[in-house]
């Protein structure tokens, strides 16, 4: 609504100014019953109006109050014009002025425009003849024929201006309704798309749209729903991993506990077999130290036999007699082991 309100104001800036000029033209070409006082003071007033509802509407003040004061505004600019030229073509003023309105709000508000502005051109037509061209009038039913003939006209031209819009108008609001139901997730809502013109297409084609996109999310739905399947079956599964990592984590704790003791054990075992190493390394030494005793006795025995060999060879033969007086001590000295030092 203030949308409207903001046009109309927008569009009164320029067009009171060059009304108001036209008029004083035609007024002091003789065209027009208008002293230029009294269209400058009228237009005066219709853009001090002008600017009352460009604030109110700035303010966001009563949106549906300034549409009809717009509207009330611009008509009876058309009414001021029509009353003082008298023309019959200045009606169309009415037709202009009514039009942005009749697009925004519908056939309805058309057909109200279209009869205000009859009744207003009648009225705005009696008090031409009434004060300017000073006919004995004394009802608007004592108007010339002609002035009821262009009412007519007008009424007519109307009703085919404003019916066309007001549809398209209708339609288009309903357009944005069903829209709107979609925007907020009605995926069911339709269009008509029985029209055979332009707007007729945008709703089938709106249609198509709605028919893909539901398909699209039923297919998604139907994928997501799979996908929470899956993820059902890869949490168990995960479960299942997580108690299998648990059993083969307990498992190689155990392992590891057992090849720590098995390490300590060879350790241990290592430090043993070190020691029986040095053991056995000592007895060898030993061994061979005794027995390189043992070789050198021995050897100390030969020679000492040796050496003791000859002596008992002269002393036999220089005593037989005495060798044979004992043989016994003899042979006992002889199996008597000998002591050496």
């Amino acid at each position: 609504m203030l949308d409207i309100v903001r046009g109309s104001c927008a569009r009164r800036w320029w067009a009171t100014p060059l009304l108001a000029a036209l008029l004083i033209l035609d007024g002091a070409s003789g065209l027009a019953h208008a002293s230029p006082r009294l269209v400058a003071g009228a237009a005066a007033l219709a853009l001090l109006a002008n600017a009352a509802l460009s604030a109110a509407a700035g303010r966001g003040l009563f949106p549906w109050g300034l549409v009809q004061a717009a509207v009330t505004l611009d008509l009876a600019l058309a009414s001021l014009a029509v009353l003082l030229t008298g023309w019959s073509s200045a009606l169309l003023l009415y037709l202009v002025a009514a039009a942005p309105y009749t697009a925004a709000l519908g056939a309805r508000t058309g057909r109200t425009l279209a009869a205000a502005s009859v009744v207003l051109g009648l009225a705005a037509r009696f008090a031409h003849e009434r004060w300017y061209a000073r006919l004995p009038v004394a009802s608007p039913l004592d108007l010339p024929v002609t002035v009821f003939l262009d009412a007519a006209l007008l009424w007519l031209a109307a009703l085919a201006l404003f019916g066309a819009p007001g549809k398209l108008v209708a339609r288009l609001r309903t357009m944005r309704g069903t829209m709107e139901e979609a925007e907020q997730g009605d995926l069911a809502v339709r269009a008509p798309g029985t029209a055979g013109d332009e707007l007729g297409m945008l709703e089938r084609s709106f249609n198509r749209m709605m028919d893909a996109t539901a398909t699209t999310i039923a297919t998604v739905q139907r994928e997501a729903d799979e996908v929470a399947a899956y993820a059902d079956t890869l949490a168990s599964s995960t479960q299942d991993l997580r108690r299998t990592s648990a059993s083969v984590g307990g498992s190689a704790s155990r392992l590891a506990a057992q090849l720590r003791e098995q390490r300590g054990i060879a350790t241990a075992s290592g430090e043993r077999t070190q020691r029986t190493s040095a053991d056995a390394a000592d007895l060898r030494a030993r061994a061979e130290a005794m027995a390189a005793d043992a070789r050198a006795k021995r050897s100390s025995r030969s020679a000492t036999r040796s050496a003791i060999a000859p002596r008992r060879s002269r002393r036999s033969r220089r005593s037989p007699s005495a060798s044979a007086r004992s043989p016994r001590r003899s042979r006992s000295s002889r199996d008597r082991p000998t002591c050496w030092p």
